[in-house]
């Protein structure tokens, strides 16, 4: 049924009316749900009711900040309901200073843009497809050649975003993914191969490539959603094994944290904290290496200040009193990391003193070759004697993500024995499946925990 679709709310004040007729009809016609007072109030119905019920429901709510807005009691309770929901999408139509408590958040700039600018701006943010424009734009046109993503740069911090629909050249995989439940979208990030590596003889063999398939949509929100609203049994017996393996390794270790000098990073990140939860205590500054646009902005956003989904995490971590002398994990994450967009290919060598990858070299492509650059690449990133943890979904089929199928690599638990083992010294260990497991398509999961032993 059409109103179990997610939608946008858009919040805006009267005086501001053809600012969000506009706003709305861009959205609309890039195919997204979109409810707005001015088409939507049913006649007679009390309109206090009618909003509480669209900001308690909407998936997002696009609030149109000016100087009347933030002067309207009635928009005061909209932002602050959405807020709380951590699902506010600000745009600014005229140069205003919002309240203290909105700083935080980053926003969009429409004015001073012409109808163009603004309508990329907006759809940037988004992440949406433009189609042919309709309607009226009711802002001045200018001559500015301020670029949209210029505009919506400042937009990079939101964690909570539409998914894209614009064709890419490559972007991340998942390697969790759901083709069942209310989402439909990927469930577990990775990274892409770039295309600079790709073989043009790889259609020979049947196999297609990580450039022969679509990732352009990604909600990094319904992805949390999905994985990480609660703690998974075989993720806490993952993060059981990640944090026991890490302490080991640096019990002896008696400066941590700032003063230790230890570079760490996660490569192809994605939307899962918890990865760079389990080296917080051990390093001075740590890298997380994703390629996709969206999923870059969700990890922006989120190490600011992460969620509360990733406090039973954190729970399984502190039984080491290595994690549970941090005395702040959310502004010790806040100072150490910092995002990287670049390709899970680049070329690295001896650069980390620890790093993890979690559910990613076996689902960005069903060509074997692309598994073993993913993972030998990962190796060459880490210094000798370095400790490292990585996570593998076990013969995965491929999954779908809506109507969109994507490949997987499907490796056993050999495979990444064999992978690993002539520069590292690593324990892999099989973990079966859950009571409830992601998707249909594959049989397991796999961890291996080791220590990087030669060049």
């Amino acid at each position: 049924m059409a109103s179990e679709k997610p939608f946008l709310f858009v919040s805006y004040t009267g005086k501001d009316k053809s600012w969000a007729v506009w706003v709305a009809t861009v959205l609309e016609r890039a195919g997204l749900r979109v409810k707005i007072q001015e088409w939507d109030v049913p006649v007679g119905a009390n309109f206090v009711e009618w909003m509480d019920t669209q900001v308690g429901a909407a998936r997002w709510t696009v609030a149109l900040y000016s100087r009347a807005y933030f002067d309207s009691q009635w928009c005061t309770t909209e932002w602050t309901a959405a807020l709380a929901r951590r699902n506010l999408l600000p745009i600014r139509i005229e140069p205003v200073k919002p309240p203290a408590i909105l700083r935080a958040l980053s926003w969009v700039d429409l004015f001073g843009l012409d109808e163009s600018q603004a309508e990329e701006a907006i759809l940037h943010a988004v992440r949406a497809r433009i189609r042919p424009r309709l309607g009226s734009f009711p802002g001045k046109a200018t001559d500015q050649t301020r670029s949209p993503s210029d505009a919506a740069g400042n937009f990079s911090r939101s964690s909570r975003r539409v998914p894209p629909t614009r064709r890419t050249k490559a972007t991340s995989t998942t390697a969790r993914a759901s083709s069942a439940g209310s989402s439909g979208f990927a469930e577990r990030s990775g990274d892409l191969v770039s295309q600079q590596i790709r073989d043009p003889r790889e259609s020979v063999d049947g196999l297609r490539g990580n450039a022969d398939f679509r990732w352009e949509r990604f909600d990094s929100a319904a992805y949390v959603d999905h994985n990480y609203r609660t703690v998974r049994a075989d993720d806490q017996q993952i993060l059981e094994r990640v944090r026991d393996h890490f302490a080991g390794h640096f019990e002896k270790q008696w400066i941590r944290g700032p003063a230790s000098g230890l570079t760490g990073a996660d490569l192809g990140a994605g939307p899962n904290l918890y990865p760079a939860l389990s080296m917080l205590p051990w390093v001075e500054s740590l890298h997380l290496v994703e390629y996709s646009p969206a999923n870059c902005e969700w990890l922006r956003g989120e190490v600011k200040f992460y969620g509360p989904n990733w406090d039973p995490f954190w729970d399984v971590l502190t039984q080491q009193p290595a994690y549970a002398d941090v005395e702040d994990p959310r502004i010790r994450l806040e100072t150490a990391a910092s995002i990287t967009q670049e390709s899970l290919f680049e070329p690295r060598r001896e650069i980390w003193d620890l790093a993890t990858m979690f559910f990613v070299a076996e689902s960005i492509s069903s060509r074997p070759e692309e598994f073993t650059a993913a993972v030998d690449g990962f190796v060459d990133a880490l210094r000798v004697g370095a400790p490292f943890a990585a996570a593998f979904m076990e013969r995965s089929t491929g999954y779908e993500v809506g109507t969109e199928f994507f490949p997987a690599v499907p490796v056993s638990l050999d495979d990444v024995k064999a992978r690993l083992g002539g520069r590292t010294r690593a324990v892999v260990e099989r973990i079966g499946l859950a009571d409830n497991p992601i998707r249909d398509g594959y049989t397991g999961m796999i961890i291996a925990l080791g220590v990087k032993t030669a060049r």
